[in-house]
């Protein structure tokens, strides 16, 4: 590839994000609302009870959007066309208000919360695995009310 492809394509690129309608169009797989809170907002795509659950949780320092890109590009829709039940919890908005929120808030409220309402509506399904610093600290802190980790119904 030629510098003129390289200057022909971003270019392009440049017309089509801020002259045109953008490089592609905004995409958001339908989605159900099933739990709400303050900083919590649990999200079920597809239909109920399609298969095993996954629930996606949003990186604190990152937009719900990166699990449901574009089609084609969408963890979401892959899970959906693997025949799972796909939920997804997001944070809403941060403010200044919230600046004394710490890890503690999403590790021992937030995340917990999401769990219990995914497997409830699930038919109090247990779960296969658990992913990244949550886990850690699961796993190094006293019990609580969360869902087995086990596979299968």
């Amino acid at each position: 590839m030629g510098i003129t492809d390289v200057v022909g394509k971003a270019a392009r690129n440049a017309w089509s994000l801020f002259v045109a309608d953008g490089i592609a169009p905004p995409h958001r797989t339908p989605s159900v609302v099933v739990g709400d809170g303050r900083h919590r907002t649990l999200r079920r795509f597809g239909p109920e009870n399609a298969g095993p659950p996954v629930l996606l949780v949003t990186p604190l320092a990152a937009s719900p959007t990166c699990f449901d890109l574009m089609p084609g590009q969408s963890l979401v829709e892959h899970l959906l066309e693997l025949g799972r039940s796909v939920f997804l919890v997001e944070y809403g908005e941060m403010t200044s208000d919230d600046r004394d929120l710490g890890l503690e808030f999403w590790i021992d409220d937030v995340i917990p919360e999401a769990i219990a309402r995914t497997s409830e509506l699930c038919g109090n399904a247990r779960w296969t695995s658990w992913r990244g610093a949550s886990a850690a600290r699961w796993r190094c802190s006293p019990p609580r009310r969360i869902p087995t980790c086990r596979c299968g119904r």
